[in-house]
């Protein structure tokens, strides 16, 4: 362990190292145990080689944001943990054309804000958004109110491969869908992201940012410890063939009657039957029985799987 401490020390200059951190104050559920090394930088010079030692050592690494969509065991984390730092993002200008590259660690609300000054629609769905724009893509965040998701206006993606070679990949060679992006099946760093956005009157902008804080006030609770919704909602064909007006997940528990149920320090959100909130010093076991009775329940009464959306990290 010390001999991986000084190799880790050697390389983060300009970012920090911490060894055995607790995690609970870098996700929004705030729980988890200690990581071993908890890195936070921005510095290529310092990610790459981190990224390469984590492989060369066997050691396990886990990339974090903003923290949201995220769990770790209450035992904590065997190996690195590096938390993007946030940095400038820039305005790039190709030929007569221009587009925004933010990096990773870059706050998904910040950047709404910032293309709203700029006058640039696009990001108008991230407004109120705990997480990070790489956060974003990996999860390929929704806006199910207007069919939005992450990936409608991306260009292209920045991101160290599992070799640790620097590689940008334009949209069209990576894989989007409900919920996924191709990143979750690969060891991969996200390292920058590129957006194409529209010119628009910043009062329109801004109006919409409005509905979308009144939507989430009211239909979410928002100001809580939770990690974002719980559970994917259900295929259409499921839908379809169990005869609900519906695909919400949030909507099924609510059906069987699980609002305000609770394990331990955990309790199912009485206003959003799909958002977990930590409201009395819960554990990530707490959530972890909450997530099964749950699955149990709904299996039961619609003989439904449900699939979970948040990153449980052991």
């Amino acid at each position: 362990m010390s001999d991986l401490r000084t190799k880790i020390q050697a390389i983060v200059k300009a970012g920090s190292v911490k060894l055995n951190e607790p995690l609970s104050a870098y996700t929004t559920l705030k729980i988890g145990g200690e990581a071993d090394f908890l890195v936070e930088t921005n510095s290529l010079d310092e990610l790459s080689p981190l990224w390469r030692l984590g492989s060369s050592e066997q050691v396990p690494i886990k990339v974090i944001g903003g923290g949201s969509n995220l769990l770790f065991a209450d035992g904590g984390f065997l190996g690195i943990v590096i938390k993007l730092k946030q940095a400038p993002y820039e305005v790039v200008t190709e030929g007569e054309s221009s587009h925004v590259r933010f990096p990773a660690g870059y706050s998904s609300h910040l950047a709404s804000l910032k293309m709203l000054d700029l006058g640039l629609s696009g990001f108008e769905a991230m407004h109120g958004l705990p997480g990070t724009l790489g956060g974003a893509v990996y999860m390929n965040s929704k806006w199910p109110k207007e069919h939005y998701q992450t990936s409608d206006n991306l260009i292209s993606v920045t991101y160290l491969d599992e070799f640790g070679e620097l590689v940008t990949s334009p949209k069209a060679n990576l894989q989007f869908g409900y919920g996924f992006s191709s990143f979750q099946n690969k060891h991969n760093l996200i390292l920058s992201v590129d957006f194409a956005f529209q010119k628009a009157d910043p009062i329109i902008i801004e109006k919409k940012h409005q509905e979308v804080a009144a939507y989430r006030k009211a239909t979410q609770p928002v100001g809580a410890r939770t990690a974002g919704c719980v559970f994917k909602n259900i295929t259409v064909e499921e839908q379809t063939i169990n005869n609900l007006p519906t695909p919400s997940a949030g909507y099924l528990l609510d059906r069987c009657g699980l609002k305000g149920k609770r394990v331990g320090g955990m309790l199912i959100s009485p206003l959003h039957a799909n958002f977990f909130i930590n409201d009395q010093q819960a554990t990530a076991n707490d959530y972890r029985q909450l997530v099964s009775l749950v699955r149990r329940r709904v299996e039961a009464q619609f003989k439904l799987n449900l699939i979970e959306e948040v990153d449980f990290v052991e």
